[in-house]
């Protein structure tokens, strides 16, 4: 979790949330297209994936091994 706040700040905001909301509401009445929504959206969203994935502090992950039986 503390990845997502450090690196999607905005997208985790409450202005953000509040106006997704909005866009999302008029996307529902008719009055905007969705393919432009979407595409402001992903704008600003992909430069911070691109910001996150050469900047972000990469942690390994430890795997579970899974011993399966045969029936």
């Amino acid at each position: 979790m503390n990845f997502l706040v450090k690196n999607f700040e905005d997208v985790l905001s409450l202005p953000f949330t509040a106006e997704m909301e909005e866009d999302l509401d008029k996307i529902a009445l008719g009055k905007w297209e969705w393919k432009e929504v979407m595409k402001k959206f992903w704008k600003k969203f992909e430069k911070e994936i691109k910001a996150a994935d050469k900047n972000g502090e990469r942690v390994k992950v430890e795997t579970e091994k899974i011993r399966r039986e045969m029936p």
